[in-house]
């Protein structure tokens, strides 16, 4: 029954995660950049860390805690530069492209984690990476149309995956010493200075003013479901999930994401570009599971 329970919170919470695509879309249509919708995003769940940090105590142990450097670059790189990536990068491509860019996260991990942790890949690892290649040469239309989007999208879309998998490669020494609540509420901490200061300066508070309804609607869902609760779910989730099993499970995201992205944004797909993205999602998910069982020795 526990397992059940965690299996369902990994699922709510990469599913959650799947909706960000089309949430963007959504708040693109109503005239805000991608500075907007992630400033908002990460400052919203801060502050639901900072509520869950102050209920739980977390707070002095916080304060009472060294280390802070390491956590100012993880928000930097992981929160703050991922987030503007990732965003830019459904801007100008769509959903679908995106969050298969994105999804080279694992393979990137794979690699990063052999240079800086000193992890030894295994054989299913060294295949996940040109597997990866392959899935994204095949989901840009290199193999078909030539190169034909936008090369800035295209950087975009892997520093996205580059920056996401760094949140894990930066925040594991990290969690060696602070409780995951404790990396969430920091490192979202210092990314929401970051970006407040640039939303500022670049007249976002003026387009905020300006935003509808539907697009302060948006931002909340985005915020409240899509990052702080898709955070909390999935963390809790791991602790009575292996992280064998959350990695298979994660492959839910880009699923919703493209699911969505077909239904709610009318993008369509092309056999060669649907083959390409299941192959980045495999080797993925290989990535993943690989790396689980060296963790595991």
């Amino acid at each position: 029954m526990v397992r059940a329970y965690g299996t369902f919170l990994v699922l709510l919470g990469a599913g959650a995660w799947g909706a960000l695509g089309v949430l963007a879309t959504g708040i693109y249509e109503h005239g805000l950049q991608p500075l907007d919708v992630v400033t908002s995003r990460v400052v919203v769940a801060w502050l639901g860390f900072a509520i869950v940090s102050a209920v739980t105590g977390r707070g002095r142990s916080i304060l009472s805690k060294s280390g802070w450097r390491g956590l100012a670059i993880h928000g930097l790189v992981a929160v703050v530069l991922y987030n503007l990536l990732y965003f830019a990068a459904i801007e100008q491509l769509g959903v679908s492209l995106s969050v298969a860019l994105l999804y080279t996260a694992p393979a990137w991990s794979a690699m990063l984690s052999a240079l800086f942790l000193g992890e030894r890949p295994g054989k299913a690892a060294l295949l996940a990476v040109p597997l990866c290649v392959i899935g994204v040469a095949l989901a840009v239309g290199v193999l078909t149309d030539g190169i034909y989007i936008e090369l800035l999208g295209f950087a975009a879309g892997l520093g996205a995956g580059l920056t996401y998998a760094l949140f894990s490669v930066l925040g594991k020494p990290i969690l060696d010493r602070w409780a995951p609540i404790d990396l969430l509420f920091v490192s979202f901490g210092v990314a929401s200075v970051c970006l407040l200061s640039l939303f500022t300066v670049t007249g976002g508070w003026a387009r905020l003013a300006q935003a509808g309804p539907e697009s302060w609607t948006l931002l909340m869902i985005m915020g409240v479901f899509a990052t702080f609760c898709a955070y909390m779910a999935y963390t809790t989730g791991l602790r009575w999930v292996d992280a064998s099993k959350a990695t298979i499970l994660a492959t839910i995201e880009p699923a919703v994401a493209v699911t969505l992205a077909t239904l709610v944004t009318s993008e369509t797909l092309g056999r060669v570009e649907f083959v390409g993205i299941i192959l980045i999602i495999a080797a993925g998910t290989i990535a993943g599971l690989s790396r689980s069982r060296a963790d595991a020795h």
